[in-house]
């Protein structure tokens, strides 16, 4: 009966350590997968930090896209070449480069507006003789930084 009774507390002593440890595997386990994309995260809270003033710029209807742009498409493009790398051979890379060139496109529009000689003062109208209002821009432009953004988090 001892004997009986001793086998059991061994099974319920091997037992319950060999749970402790698959418990403490799972934990390290988890731990290593949070600690691997951690670079990825600090590089995406830089890239989504140069976009902050934009996005904040963009939503204020007083606001126009040129003036936006102007100021802050360098720091974009500066956001965009560090943060590149973050994405190469990632399911994302694809949409990711799509959604810049899409987002570089609608603001190389401003820049032909701006820049091709009409005054800046001109481009609201400039933008209404193509069915677009500035304000419509401001949004399309905001739409397009968020989706970047969404495509991007880690």
């Amino acid at each position: 009966m001892i004997m009986i009774n001793a086998l059991v507390d061994i099974n319920t002593f091997i037992t319950t350590q060999g749970l402790i440890a698959l418990l403490g595997i799972l934990l390290g386990f988890l731990y290593w997968l949070y600690k691997r994309k951690e670079p990825k995260r600090v590089e995406y809270r830089k890239f989504s930090q140069a976009f902050t003033p934009a996005l904040h710029r963009l939503a204020n209807p007083d606001e126009r896209a040129d003036d936006i742009m102007r100021e802050e498409f360098p720091r974009h493009k500066d956001a965009f070449s560090n943060f590149e790398h973050m994405v190469r051979g990632s399911k994302c890379e694809i949409r990711f480069k799509e959604k810049w060139k899409e987002y570089d496109a609608k603001r190389d529009r401003i820049y032909k507006y701006v820049w091709s000689g009409a005054p800046s003062s001109d481009f609201p109208e400039l933008l209404e003789s193509d069915g677009v209002t500035a304000k419509d821009f401001n949004k399309i432009l905001k739409l397009l930084i968020e989706k970047l953004l969404e495509i991007a988090k880690p």
